[in-house]
């Protein structure tokens, strides 16, 4: 197997995340069970997610099968994700970070 292609392949698949974890408009009732888990990931209830607390929102979207966390979570690519939805590099990820993301 041709590590490189498979490294690439899975960093593509933590990539393609952030644009499905927001969810298209069009899938409603996924967008709201998302935002749901948001806030039940959200410990703290500070309207933002640490690192523990953006595992968990995906950890949680993976076992509903939202968007790519399930691919997330099966190859460990949370700091990844982390990183690239932190777009102000403050430790924390917003909802509108996350939304950003989708479009």
């Amino acid at each position: 197997m041709n590590t490189k292609r498979s490294f690439a392949t899975r960093l593509a698949s933590a990539t393609a995340l952030w644009m499905a974890l927001a969810l298209p408009a069009t899938a409603t009732s996924e967008r709201a069970q998302a935002q749901a888990n948001f806030l039940k990931a959200d410990a703290n209830h500070d309207k933002q997610l640490d690192f523990a607390e953006f595992k968990t929102f995906v950890n949680l979207n993976a076992d509903q099968g939202l968007g790519r966390a399930p691919r997330i979570r099966r190859f460990g690519m949370y700091s990844r994700a982390f990183n690239m939805t932190d777009e102000n590099g403050d430790g924390v990820v917003s909802k509108q970070e996350i939304e950003a993301q989708a479009q």
